[in-house]
């Protein structure tokens, strides 16, 4: 019953997503787990997205709206969690939406296991007719402890498949004004956890659509995604070394994407500078499989790395 439920504040920034709002947050007044103060932070939105907030609070009590000049999705969260009265926080991405148990299932299994925090696998959605779940180590529900939880939070930063404990945040919050916030905010909160709790379903829908932020990466956001590894690897130098290869990994892995997705945009023409320069920011040592080796090879040729930098 309501009554025995902790509240959960679910925290949902807003910012030119007419055509997606009325499906999230139609998922989240749906949930199961039905002890809910869902938080629309108005961001300043140039379209209508304002008024439909205002509407959806008139329809349903546990809805509070918050208006604000324009601060980008860090500035709109952290607002949030500036007013939330829950016991536990949660976040949701206005242009996605939920399965309706998703936050009964989290809040279930991290009160039964007594965790911290909890997260559940995606889906990545395209469309009705076009989505997959998300590759998820799990096969079925786990419990980490100290460093194994702050290792298994490490490999997956999305802020929005989670239900944290409020005080997590106490001393926390997502930097204003830089991209890849998730990152920057995951790891701190990964170095608090004593125990976190891992569903493997499929609960979140992350729509992938070519306007979103992700999508729209700028030149100088490529290096800002290194300077995100870079940063995590100086922490995790200090917290728990062990992470390192991990780190170096995934930072290689991170590059080699933002590589293909530069080659794939710009095609013949692409910016054999910027290739140059994302090459020269490779961890060693560089541990890739035969193809992906013939593959750099052929690249480097193709920019002229001298491999000053990198191998």
């Amino acid at each position: 019953m309501e009554n025995n439920q902790p509240l959960l504040s679910v925290i949902v920034p807003v910012y030119k997503v007419e055509e997606y709002l009325d499906q999230c947050v139609e998922s989240i007044i749906q949930q199961t787990w039905s002890n809910l103060e869902i938080i629309l932070v108005d961001d300043g939105s140039p379209d209508n997205c304002p008024a439909m907030c205002d509407d959806w609070a008139k329809r349903d009590s546990r809805i509070r709206v918050i208006h604000k000049e324009n601060g980008g999705l860090s500035d709109a969260r952290n607002a949030g969690i500036d007013i939330a009265r829950g016991e536990y926080i949660a976040f949701v991405d206005s242009d996605d939406f939920l399965d309706v148990r998703m936050y009964e299932i989290l809040l279930c299994e991290l009160l039964k296991k007594e965790a911290q925090a909890a997260l559940c696998n995606c889906f990545v959605y395209y469309s009705e007719d076009n989505y997959y779940p998300n590759s998820f180590a799990e096969k079925e529900t786990a419990l980490y402890k100290k460093e194994e939880a702050n290792a298994r939070m490490f490999t997956d930063f999305s802020a929005w498949n989670k239900v944290y404990k409020r005080d997590l945040f106490e001393n926390i919050r997502y930097p204003k004004g830089k991209v890849f916030e998730d990152a920057r905010t995951t790891y701190k909160i990964a170095a608090c956890l004593d125990t976190l709790a891992v569903v493997p379903d499929s609960l979140y829908y992350y729509r992938q659509r070519e306007t979103s932020i992700m999508h729209t990466l700028k030149k100088e956001d490529y290096f800002e995604k290194i300077a995100v590894w870079d940063e995590l690897y100086a922490f995790e130098k200090e917290h728990q070394p062990s992470l390192l290869p991990v780190i170096c990994k995934r930072k290689n892995d991170s590059i080699f994407n933002s590589i293909l997705t530069v080659l794939k945009q710009q095609r013949l023409k692409a910016d054999k500078a910027l290739l140059k320069e994302l090459m020269e920011n490779f961890s060693q040592p560089l541990e890739v499989g035969l193809k992906t080796k013939l593959f750099l090879a052929a690249l480097k040729c193709f920019v002229g790395f001298s491999g000053k930098k990198g191998d």
